[in-house]
């Protein structure tokens, strides 16, 4: 799933479980991938252009927040 935070950046989530709240929401726990330039070391000229950082960042979210969907390879899916 593709997060958009502004016109210019999106940060991919990847879903672990969702659950029905009280309120009737349906909600996403979910994992955060940053792109380089989004880290504190930022973008450094061996990073692929489509590449991304696993985080342990762990979040709550709501489905209405979901922007689009995408798929994440691991290195070596990608070098196939």
């Amino acid at each position: 799933m593709v997060y958009k935070l502004r016109d210019d950046v999106y940060h991919l989530l990847i879903y672990i479980c969702m659950a029905v709240c009280p309120t009737g929401d349906i909600m996403m726990s979910l994992l955060w991938y940053y792109h380089p330039e989004h880290t504190e070391g930022g973008r450094k000229s061996q990073h692929a252009s489509c590449e991304l950082f696993a985080s342990k960042h762990r979040d709550e979210n709501s489905v209405a927040c979901i922007d689009d969907k995408g798929y994440v390879l691991t290195y070596n899916e990608y070098c196939r």
